[in-house]
């Protein structure tokens, strides 16, 4: 399966980009509940012990990339 998977995080979003062979995470939304909710989404769609081949963070602000660290 391929595509693009939008995970609202508040006001802003970050995407699952999947791959035959995985998925990479695009953003990691605002830290804390940025983590939270990507991880429910990762879960939902891919299973429990799902982790990305990459994160690609767009830019430096912390509404894209505060969850990066803790994800």
């Amino acid at each position: 399966m391929t595509g693009i998977v939008r995970v609202p995080v508040l006001f802003v979003n970050a995407y699952l980009v999947e791959t035959n062979g995985g998925f990479a995470l695009v953003d990691s939304g605002l830290r804390g509940i940025g983590a939270t909710l990507i991880r429910a989404a990762v879960e939902a769609r891919f299973g429990p012990r799902a982790r990305p081949g990459a994160i690609v963070l767009t830019h430096g602000h912390f509404d894209h990339a505060g969850s990066a660290r803790a994800l």
